[in-house]
């Protein structure tokens, strides 16, 4: 009877020593706890030996497994790293290129229009830059010719209202729609010159790129000079 007993209450110890969940982070810290949640995003637990207390939350990111009580284990995969990664097999960084979608020019992966972009081109790359004021100046004369034809047309229909048509009539609506027509070619050769900027770009980071540089490397076993055409 007494070896029973005896035998009852450490099974009891035991299961009460077992009745915990055990998380390892990546620290390789150890946490005696009771897990509450597990997700593809954090881990929430409370401390074994205080329960009723707070509930504290890991990033899965941070945890690398989680042994439950019943003895199953729950394994987290490490996150890669997000990004491109630098590149230390040369010592010239591959470059970045311009692109553009619409209206919005990218580099970088930051986006720029209108005013923005043409301000980071006076900056970085003058020719790409009178190329883009010149479309721009352009374009801005192709709306100047659509306003002034729409004006001009509106004016003739307003003379054939009042007084039907007459020789105003004919002069209004006849240059009105000659603007409205010029305006057409302008704006597409001003468009076309700005939205050419991207290649303006691009071709002088190829040239870059392609210059001849000098590499001096220092290492435990010497220096190093490399000759790059």
């Amino acid at each position: 009877m007494k070896k029973n007993v005896l035998l009852l209450i450490g099974l009891m110890v035991c299961s009460l020593v077992m009745a915990q969940d055990l998380i390892v982070t990546r620290s390789q810290q150890r946490i005696e706890a009771r897990v509450t949640e597990v997700s593809p995003a954090e881990v929430k637990y409370v401390d074994y030996n205080n329960q009723e207390g707070p509930v504290f939350v890991l990033p899965a990111t941070d945890v690398v497994t989680v042994i439950f009580q019943n003895g199953q284990v729950k394994v987290f995969e490490p996150v890669p790293p997000q990004g491109p990664q630098p590149n230390y097999l040369n010592c010239i960084p591959s470059p970045q290129y311009m692109t553009r979608t619409g209206d919005m020019y990218y580099y970088e992966g930051y986006g720029m229009r209108g005013k923005e972009y043409m301000a980071f081109l006076e900056k970085t790359n003058p020719s790409a830059y009178k190329q883009y004021k010149s479309g721009r100046n352009i374009s801005i004369a192709g709306w100047v010719f659509l306003g002034v034809g729409a004006s001009l047309d509106f004016a003739a229909f307003w003379v054939y209202a009042r007084r039907g048509p007459n020789r105003a009539f004919i002069a209004l609506q006849t240059i009105g729609t000659s603007c409205e027509l010029a305006c057409i070619p302008t704006l597409c050769v001003g468009f076309s010159r700005m939205h050419r900027t991207v290649d303006t770009f691009n071709a002088t980071i190829r040239s870059q790129a392609t210059k001849p540089y000098l590499s001096i490397n220092a290492s435990e076993n010497g220096l190093g000079v490399a000759l790059k055409f």
